[in-house]
């Protein structure tokens, strides 16, 4: 198959990195790479049982024509040890042809051997650019995860950045109130005292629930979050209320 051949050898000699240059999506590329590598193994998988079904068929013809070629030198002696020279003539040329066969089948043969040495070749060549691509199409999905966790362009990134930096001036607020109250609580009358503190726990209460929501933003912006199974209804209960 000469289509099959050259798309082989192009396969075999193509550069991975060149080809992830040009792709948009490096770890598609690299999956459909993978793909395709392993579409010509299978196939060239086909290739082999099919020569070494022809070497088994060349070998046994090989064997078959050697042997006639032996058995008609054999009658060709026999015959002119009886006197016919005529029949001598013609298992002389039946030997010759036998030993055009057989030259015919060690040609042949030789050429199979060839054939399923380049196909060996190959494969070892092809499994090892499948390795190649797989290892290289993970570190390309970690790379990936990292890009998504990082990209400011995500809305769930940007507004657990903008929390993030929420509670960071709220933390600094919460300071400076603790140092205020510090300050001002041995003048402060008791119910500004108590006022301060409820304020401050509320304050500690808000920043605890944006570091929740800012965690699970943090989750949405990597991973998709399967929907939560809503739960049966509870059937209404037709007892009397008294």
């Amino acid at each position: 198959m000469p289509g099959f051949a050259s798309k082989l050898q192009d396969m075999i000699t193509r550069n991975v990195e060149s080809v992830l240059e040009t792709a948009t999506s490096p770890a598609k590329k690299l999956v459909s790479l993978q793909r395709e590598i392993e579409e010509a193994i299978i196939e060239l998988e086909g290739e082999r049982s099919r020569a070494n079904a022809r070497k088994v068929r060349l070998e046994g013809m090989l064997v078959q024509n050697e042997l006639k070629e032996a058995d008609w030198e054999d009658k060709a002696k026999a015959a002119m040890n009886h006197g016919r020279e005529d029949l001598a003539r013609q298992a002389l040329m039946a030997r010759e042809a036998s030993q055009a066969a057989v030259e015919k089948a060690r040609g042949e043969l030789a050429q199979t051997h060839r054939e399923l040495s380049d196909i060996e070749k190959a494969m070892v060549d092809l499994e090892a650019k499948r390795t190649d691509a797989i290892e290289r199409a993970r570190a390309q999905a970690e790379v990936d995860a990292l890009n998504a966790e990082i990209d400011d362009t995500n809305p769930a990134t940007a507004k657990a950045d903008a929390l993030r930096s929420k509670i960071a001036e709220l933390q600094k607020r919460v300071e400076f109130a603790a140092e205020n109250f510090t300050d001002k609580r041995s003048n402060a009358p008791v119910d500004e005292e108590v006022s301060e503190a409820f304020n401050k726990r509320r304050i500690d209460i808000e920043i605890e629930a944006m570091k929740r929501l800012e965690a699970r933003l943090r989750v949405q912006a990597t991973t998709k979050i399967a929907p939560r199974k809503r739960s049966a209804p509870q059937p209404r209960s037709t007892h009397p209320t008294f």
